[in-house]
């Protein structure tokens, strides 16, 4: 049966497990400063500490059986940490209980062993998924030591070892699984949020090269259509410094003649109704001078906060237009002359053996 002591006991069993959270959280930070395998055994040495200081306040002390959260440590180290750390706070945990003695001595050190076992066998299928173990997972865990542990009770004599499960199964099914369970979920937490962390890194990483050094215009704009980033080649583009297009908003800048069409898919973007959109327009740069873009427009929203951004990428189109622009004029030069001259212009196509004028395709 539960009793005030041991209530007190699992409370400080969990604090210490807690200590094991918190020295996995600090490994990613530390471990490159000394070699990796030192660093595995110096992380082995404090895992095995935390056991030790765990033992010295078993949960429940039957006949010089000492139960304890020794087992979860080593499971849970076995899953997160690894071989060589677990191999060294398995030993460390086994010569403390070795020397404490005691009848049940050799079940304390099977103990060790098969909770350390486990939690490796675990981390060999498991390993590369820390992150999405779920909580029925981490209590299925809990059961499976613990099962076994009860089980090690039989190297005492059977009725020493019956009468030690009367008093020690209810206490050590219900609260040591659900402490592996608990500890398990934040330790997961914590690859979880170290992978996060990675990933928005490398994004990051990504997004800034690109950003910076890339060949066309980017900016990134609110609902309000202010500017909140903009890259050096959109300043080179526009004529502007980057403090000056901060101050402004991109229908400042918009060809009045180009602003109505973009609104309307930008506000239908606001909306929801499209979540990107492409066109063709128009800005007045700094001098006055027309700049010809193709833009393309994305959004990202977060519905929690309310959060509304849009990534717009900037094409120069200018020498294109240009060029359009002055074969247009060209054509409408050319046929001004023709129109008031006697002069005639044929095409011959070679592969058809056909020619034709303006009016009529003769065959010969």
């Amino acid at each position: 049966m539960f009793s005030l002591n041991v209530f007190f006991s699992i409370l400080e069993n969990a604090a210490l497990l807690l200590a094991l959270v918190y020295v996995y959280s600090l490994s990613p930070t530390h471990q490159r400063k000394v070699t990796p395998f030192l660093w595995q055994f110096f992380m082995g040495a404090v895992i095995g500490t935390i056991g030790v200081v765990i033992m010295m306040d078993p949960l429940v002390h039957q006949q010089d059986i000492l139960f304890d959260a020794r087992t979860v440590v080593l499971c849970l180290s076995g899953l997160f940490f690894g071989g060589i750390p677990t191999l060294v706070a398995t030993i460390i945990m086994a010569l403390y209980r070795y020397n404490l003695g005691g009848v049940a001595v050799w079940v304390g050190i099977s103990a060790l062993s098969s909770s350390a076992l486990i939690g490796l066998i675990w981390r060999r299928y498991r390993r590369h998924e820390l992150d999405q173990i779920s909580y029925l997972e981490f209590y299925l865990l809990g059961v499976i030591v613990h099962s076994l542990l009860l089980l090690w009770l039989f190297l005492l004599p059977f009725d020493q070892a019956l009468d030690a499960l009367r008093t020690v199964s209810l206490p050590i099914m219900v609260v040591l699984p659900l402490l592996t369970m608990i500890i398990g979920h934040l330790l997961a937490k914590i690859v979880f949020r170290g992978r996060d962390i990675q990933v928005k890194l490398q994004e990051d990483f990504l997004f800034n090269n690109q950003f910076d050094i890339g060949n066309i215009g980017i900016s990134i704009t609110t609902k309000t259509k202010h500017w909140l980033r903009v890259n050096p080649y959109l300043c080179r583009m526009f004529g502007y410094t980057e403090n000056e297009l901060k101050s402004l908003t991109w229908v400042e800048l918009t060809h009045p003649d180009d602003l109505n069409k973009d609104l309307l898919l930008f506000e239908n973007m606001v909306k929801g109704e499209i979540n990107e959109y492409e066109i063709d327009k128009r800005f007045i740069a700094k001098d006055g001078s027309v700049i010809y873009t193709h833009v393309t427009i994305a959004c990202r929203r977060h519905v929690q906060d309310n959060t509304f951004l849009v990534i717009a990428g900037f094409l120069d189109i200018t020498d294109q237009k240009q060029a359009e622009q002055d074969l247009l004029q060209s054509n409408e030069q050319l046929a001004l002359v023709l129109d008031s001259s006697e002069l005639g212009v044929w095409d011959w196509d070679v592969k058809k053996n056909s020619f034709s004028t303006i009016d009529t395709v003769l065959t010969f």
